[in-house]
């Protein structure tokens, strides 16, 4: 089974870059949810999607609605493999 990271972000900063690639590196499958971020965090999420699928949502809706965004995302692609 695959395994999967969901990570639901506002305001991140490089450290969620090694994260994603730390992940990467264990064959995790990754989304991240920019999470209403200003327009200064916009190069971490293009770093990020190197890596990651990216969803930006705008407004935040906030971390639950972001994590259930990104899981409805993952279902439905999982259900059309």
């Amino acid at each position: 089974m695959k395994k999967t990271a969901l990570i639901p972000a506002c305001c991140p900063d490089g450290t969620m870059i090694d994260v994603i690639q730390d992940l990467k590196a264990e064959s995790f499958d990754i989304a991240v949810v920019d999470d209403g971020s200003p327009a200064d965090c916009q190069p971490v999420f293009k770093e990020a999607e190197k890596y990651a699928s990216v969803i930006h949502e705008v407004p935040s809706q906030g971390k639950g609605a972001a994590l259930l965004v990104i899981s409805l995302i993952f279902y439905v692609k999982r259900l059309t493999m």
